[in-house]
């Protein structure tokens, strides 16, 4: 047997000298996962010979396995065990495995012993020959033999026959682990007494292929570390045995210390992976800093100068990447996800992986080759999960891919990943006008990138490429999209009702985005900026020239009401359809459809655009507001102040001194449901505080002109004004009072 000393790893055992303090589950965590693997070894009549232990990097298989081994040591159903470890010499070797566990067999299973040593005397150098024939020669040959030796059959039963193989993806390469697997299925149908194999890894793709393909696929069971085992509640408990061990030295540390909002914080940020949890707790735990402080640093609130907390998570990342094939376009695809997880309020369509290879131009199935190899932080649904979220499946990874001093060379920059996505979002743009015609998934893409284009494109890198292909975009026919009303896909589903709601959203980026240009070099002469400024006001023109050319007084009244200092549709047509004559008004319908929804979209920010383009002549031309516009607007504004009666503002007068009791009926005009086709939404009150508060402006922006003046004079205060005011509404009447008092000014 001294020679199958040699080639033993003894370092692999679960009681190794060099494993002291291995990792194990912490008490009254894992105790659901741990019971279903104990029922299945326990189990006399097993119809499954191999159990596949298999969850995220870091969801704490090691120590789930090391604590079943440890069980089951003390039980007496241990057999053997090989914990491989890519970071220790002769643990992730393939060569070491037969003889680790034919040597730990041997003593659990005596029997055999004198087999094995008879086999090694045969061939001495068999130990040097490959893992397949060092199976067959001291494993299988050694078993059979004292199963058919009549003394030994009935005690080899009553034996240990648990092999346990931790970290199988840390034992050397994809194919090797293959092998073994193959190996140790095969040997298994031809063992006479049989053995049974606790297996845990990694779900990497080679080796979900191989237990899910013939011959393990018959004779494995399947245990996910997924979410059904409630990791969250194991890691909270945890972490609140951990923290109150740190507090007992630190007794200025409150018992309140951490907060419950603290703990919950880190159990999210664990998202079910203990890795998380384990290192927080390692770099907190520190005989020589304070534990509060190095919270503090944990979330953020503190800087971490030189010191390295996440040094153990970051060092499980950075090996991750490092075995990564097509590096450039994985982080490419992350960063993608990264930033789409930023605009998840525009973006809400699910990140499935048809969705994501349509977005980024791949081909069919490609995203499943790509995160191949990093499967075990990155979940990608299989081929027939319709609509199933690719996820990251720990939520620190963002945090080390965007912090450069974390991930070095797999450093993710954000603008860098906006400009990617944008140019992808260019593409689909410009491919086709709109999504009609498309299947659910191509028509969110194209919906998705023409709302998330200008977002993007004012936190993106300023690039000869992304310039280039902004040139070519017909930015017209993009803001006609927007503005002329165009219906998404379906716009009676649920989503279709998502984008027409984030279509005015998006217009609102329009001056960040047209700063952004500004700020370009244009070293290659292309002046996007003039160019899609130029589209913007013929954009505007074509919305607004209808309204002009209508000739009505209501449709120039809106006109010029859009640069008021707060623009409130609904108020402005109260104000303005009240205060019209019947033959002024026209069918708001039969207007284009592109200037009904214009209106709806200045609102915010891109409304200032507008003002400083109708106050422009040089450039509005005919649709410039000037004093004259003003003065027009005034009129009406000033028509529906004074226009008062006790049949459009009704109160019970037997209760004025109580200043809530007024009731005011709303004003149906007409006129508003000749113009607009329905009926007001707002409240005559409402829309007369509206006009009190921008007459002030009307007349100086009309420049005090005498036909307003005569105008004034043609429509005094009604009578009945400051009693109805005062009664029903005692703090208008100061605001009537006050602008009262200015028209009386102006008007001497």
């Amino acid at each position: 047997m001294k020679s199958l000393h040699k080639s033993v790893a003894p370092g692999a055992f679960h009681n190794a000298l060099k494993r002291q303090d291995p990792p194990k589950c912490h008490a009254s965590t894992r105790e659901a996962v741990i019971r279903d693997i104990m029922h299945w070894i326990e189990e006399l009549e097993k119809e499954c010979k191999f159990m596949w232990v298999h969850g995220p990097a870091g969801a704490g298989k090691s120590a789930i396995l090391q604590t079943i081994a440890e069980l089951c040591h003390a039980a007496g159903l241990l057999g053997a065990s090989f914990f491989f470890s890519r970071n220790a010499a002769g643990l992730n070797d393939a060569d070491l495995l037969v003889p680790t566990l034919v040597y730990q067999l041997c003593i659990s299973i005596p029997e055999m012993r004198s087999h094995v040593e008879v086999s090694l005397e045969q061939d001495p150098l068999i130990l040097s020959r490959s893992v397949e024939a060092q199976l067959e020669s001291l494993l299988l040959g050694p078993l059979t033999r004292a199963a058919c030796d009549p003394s030994t059959e009935g005690l080899l039963r009553s034996r240990p026959r648990l092999i346990i193989l931790d970290g199988l993806d840390e034992c050397g390469q994809p194919k090797t682990q293959r092998h073994l697997l193959t190996l140790l299925s095969g040997a298994a149908l031809k063992l006479p007494i049989p053995l049974f194999f606790l297996i845990a890894s990694r779900p990497e793709q080679h080796i979900r292929n191989t237990f899910i393909s013939q011959p393990l696929v018959s004779t494995t069971s399947l245990l996910a570390l997924d979410d059904s085992y409630l990791p969250g509640k194991d890691i909270e408990t945890f972490l609140r045995s951990r923290f109150e061990e740190i507090r007992q030295p630190h007794r200025r540390l409150s018992t309140s210390w951490p907060s419950a909002a603290d703990i919950s914080r880190l159990v999210d940020q664990s998202s079910g992976q203990f890795i998380y949890a384990s290192t927080v707790i390692n770099y907190v735990d520190s005989a020589r800093h304070e534990p509060d402080e190095r919270l503090k640093i944990i979330f953020g609130i503190k800087p971490a100068g030189k010191e390295t907390p996440f040094a153990e998570l970051d060092a499980l990342y950075k090996h991750i990447f490092s075995c990564v094939q097509n590096l450039e376009k994985v982080l490419e695809v992350l960063g993608s996800l990264l930033i789409w997880n930023d605009l998840h309020e525009r973006v809400m369509w699910p990140m499935d992986p048809k969705f994501v290879e349509i977005m980024l131009c791949l081909p069919p199935g490609d995203l499943t080759v790509l995160f191949g190899d990093i499967c075990s932080i990155v979940y990608i649904p299989g081929e027939t999960a319709y609509l199933q979220t690719i996820r990251i499946l720990h939520a620190s990874l963002g945090d080390f891919l965007l912090d450069e001093s974390r991930s070095g060379e797999f450093h993710i920059r954000k603008r860098q990943a906006k400009t990617c996505i944008a140019l992808y979002a260019l593409r689909h743009v410009k491919e086709h006008v709109g999504p009609s015609g498309l299947g659910a998934t191509e028509a969110a893409c194209r919906w998705i990138s023409y709302i998330s284009l200008l977002p993007l494109c004012t936190q993106a890198d300023h690039t000869e490429s992304l310039l280039e292909q902004l040139q070519g975009l017909d930015f017209f026919h993009f803001l006609v999209f927007f503005i002329s009303g165009t219906k998404p896909h379906d716009e009676d589903s649920d989503i279709g009702t998502w984008m027409s709601r984030s279509m005015a959203g998006t217009v609102e980026y329009l001056p960040h985005y047209f700063y952004w240009l500004e700020k370009f070099d244009f070293r290659s002469h292309i002046d996007v900026h003039s160019l899609h400024l130029k589209s913007w006001e013929h954009h505007i023109n074509k919305a607004l020239l209808p309204l002009s050319s209508s000739k009505s007084l209501i449709a120039t009244n809106l006109i010029t009401s859009v640069t008021l200092n707060s623009f409130i549709q609904d108020y402005i047509k109260t104000i303005i359809c009240d205060s019209a004559n019947p033959d002024e008004v026209i069918s708001y319908d039969k207007l284009p459809r592109h200037s009904q929804n214009m209106l709806g979209f200045f609102d915010g920010l891109s409304r200032t655009m507008v003002v400083e383009y109708l106050h422009d002549p040089r450039r509005s031309e005919e649709l410039c507001v000037d004093n004259s516009k003003y003065l027009m607007l005034a009129k009406s504004f000033v028509q529906y102040v004074f226009k008062m009666d006790p049949e459009r503002w009704k109160y019970d007068g037997a209760k004025c001194s109580n200043r809530n009791c007024g009731k005011i009926q709303d004003c149906l005009d007409d006129n508003w449901i000749r113009w607009w086709g329905e009926e007001p939404k707002t409240s005559s009150e409402d829309a007369y505080h509206y006009a009190l508060k921008h007459l002030p402006f009307l007349h100086i922006a009309s420049c005090d002109s005498r036909e307003f003046a005569d105008f004034l004079r043609d429509h005094p205060l009604p009578p009945d004004l400051e009693p109805c005011s005062a009664a029903v509404y005692p703090a208008r009447a100061e605001v009537i009072g006050a602008i009262a008092a200015y028209i009386l000014v102006r008007r001497s």
